[in-house]
């Protein structure tokens, strides 16, 4: 997933947005149909991961078609829908996937996202636009022209994404995201871990029911989080008498990254390890957890959009191959660590990594605001 911005954004440079799009969801299709057929963990491990790079494809895309059609007084709501529904869905498929290998096999699960995935290939037809399509376009597309190795190899090159990083503004809320991505792969990759032991549930179906409570807050955070970013643009705007700088949208983040994710994290964690509140306890922190995440990411991912707004794919895009890269290390590290030092201190850690995801985006609200809309501060001082 980390490595996708790297694939499919130089394919949707030469073919087209909405074509890489619709070829992105065809061999998410095939993917999935070849993971239900995997006769081994090898042959199921490398199709899961071809699949795997489609997904942020699909982010990127949407948040920067979302980007070119909603204006910036209202765009950090449409984001906040957009990305609120995929986040949430991440909590709703394991609750899912538990209904079906309860009562099949895991094979049917990968047969039904080949089915889901194929609904969303008929409605990326008819729905999503062509860039050309859009004003204030995102890429320099080359649908068309008849492409050289040059410019194959030119599309291809991960300069595009690395480059936007030069602007401290840009990698300070990519290291954000990327903290802000290890808090939500920790609480999701540890839920059966810790929950099945602790109240002795025995089948997915009963464990997969606690993801609906970090799910719900994922979802209503990020509308929340959408709606305020929006309103507190439009008072920068009026104190600045008309100007938008696209840091001000930032300003609305501290309040959710610095105290509602951190007490979720904590609480979580602490009423696990001490075994106190029975369920209801952590089901809330949980809850509270998802909301405070969702709502700071919200002014987050509006803000990749429009840091660098004549490049804000590679900006987006630059974004995820962070986030995932520590949302990789929030799978791979959470649990082994709840085994060496408990839950509630590998959640004060988490948090801690939340505490200073908020550091960084006060300092790019409060000194690294640009001195034109176009161009992002290029230096911290």
């Amino acid at each position: 997933m980390a490595a996708s911005a790297l694939i499919w954004l130089p394919i949707s440079v030469l073919i087209g947005r909405r074509r890489a799009y619709i070829v992105a969801t065809g061999i998410l299709i095939l993917c999935a149909m070849g993971c239900a057929l995997a006769r081994n963990l090898a042959s199921l491990t490398a199709v899961w991961a071809i699949g795997a790079t489609t997904g942020p494809f699909f982010l990127v895309a949407g948040q920067t078609i979302l980007a070119d059609i909603f204006e910036p007084t209202v765009r950090g709501m449409a984001v906040g829908f957009f990305l609120g529904s995929c986040v949430s869905s991440q909590s709703i498929a394991p609750l899912v996937g538990s209904v079906i290998a309860t009562y099949t096999t895991w094979r049917a699960i990968f047969g039904v996202l080949s089915g889901i995935s194929f609904i969303g290939l008929v409605l990326a037809y008819f729905f999503v636009p062509k860039a050309s399509e859009l004003s204030n376009l995102s890429t320099h597309e080359s649908v068309g022209k008849k492409l050289s190795r040059q410019d194959v190899l030119r599309a291809f090159n991960p300069s595009a994404v690395f480059y936007q990083w030069k602007y401290p503004g840009v990698m300070l809320s990519n290291l954000a995201c990327g903290l802000l991505g290890l808090n939500q792969y920790a609480i999701l990759s540890s839920v059966r871990h810790l929950i099945n032991p602790l109240f002795g549930l025995t089948s997915p179906l009963q464990s997969g029911l606690f993801y609906l409570a970090p799910g719900v807050g994922f979802l209503l955070g990020s509308i929340v989080g959408g709606n305020v970013s929006d309103r507190v643009v439009r008072r920068y705007i009026d104190k600045r008498e008309g100007v938008r700088l696209a840091e001000d949208r930032l300003n609305s983040t501290p309040f959710w990254v610095l105290g509602v994710l951190p007490l979720g994290t904590f609480l979580y964690g602490w009423s696990i390890d001490k075994s106190i509140g029975g369920m209801g306890l952590p089901i809330s922190a949980a809850f509270i957890q998802g909301f405070g995440l969702m709502a700071s990411f919200s002014g987050l991912n509006t803000y990749a959009a429009e840091s660098n707004p004549e490049y804000k794919t590679s900006v987006i895009s630059g974004k995820y191959v962070v986030q995932y890269c520590f949302g990789a290390v929030g799978v791979g590290a959470t649990v082994p660590l709840i085994d060496a030092i408990g839950a509630g201190w590998t959640f004060s850690i988490i948090a801690i990594g939340s505490i200073i995801a908020g550091i960084l985006v006060v300092i790019i609200a409060r000194l690294l605001v640009r001195q034109s809309p176009a161009k992002p501060r290029p230096s911290l001082f």
